[in-house]
């Protein structure tokens, strides 16, 4: 994908990005062809080939719009858990109907890898511990697969929640309370 600062082109990739949103409203993702994607944004094919290897890569470049307004409001040096959950469950309130695209069209696992990806990085800026990249990886990895699932389940059951109450959620979820619940049966599980 084009990361340059050329304006035309970051014009022509937010074009692009219009056009496959607009598309997808009306047909399938895996139905929309390169050929009709240029042709609704008014751009050659040669011009999406320049900026992007794929249709996958313009959905990428959604969610780094999301993440990158979303990540501009965080205060880095007072993170803790519950404003990391306010970052993941920020991208819900801030485009609701595009992530609902992405969950029509089975393209949540694109999601997914982003938010990982995102979770590492941030987590990584500011963990106080010698956590191993590793643990960060797989930490990254359980986070960002939780906090999609729960979209995604929001989404399929048409339940409405603001980002606190989805926060507050996931922190006792993380926190393991609801676990207590279940003490004294893990003996009679072996």
């Amino acid at each position: 994908m084009y990361k340059g600062k050329n304006p035309t082109a970051i014009q022509s990739q937010k074009w692009f990005k219009q056009s496959l949103l607009k598309l997808c409203t009306a047909k399938p993702y895996k139905n929309i062809s390169v050929k009709e994607l240029c042709a609704k944004a008014d751009l050659s094919r040669q011009t999406f080939y320049m900026l992007f290897k794929s249709k996958e890569e313009i959905i990428e470049l959604f969610i780094d719009d999301l993440f990158e307004d979303v990540i501009s409001k965080i205060d880095f040096d007072n993170m803790n858990i519950h404003t990391l959950m306010d970052f993941c469950f920020g991208l819900y309130k801030k485009d609701m109907p595009g992530l609902k695209i992405l969950i029509k069209n089975n393209l949540v696992w694109i999601l997914r890898k982003k938010l990982r990806e995102q979770i590492y990085s941030i987590t990584s800026q500011i963990r106080k511990s010698e956590m191993s990249d590793d643990m960060l990886n797989y930490a990254a990895a359980f986070i960002s697969g939780a906090i999609i699932d729960v979209i995604v389940y929001l989404y399929s059951n048409n339940i409405h929640k603001t980002s606190d109450e989805l926060s507050e959620l996931v922190y006792y979820l993380l926190k393991g309370d609801y676990l207590k619940e279940f003490e004294g049966t893990d003996s009679e599980l072996r």
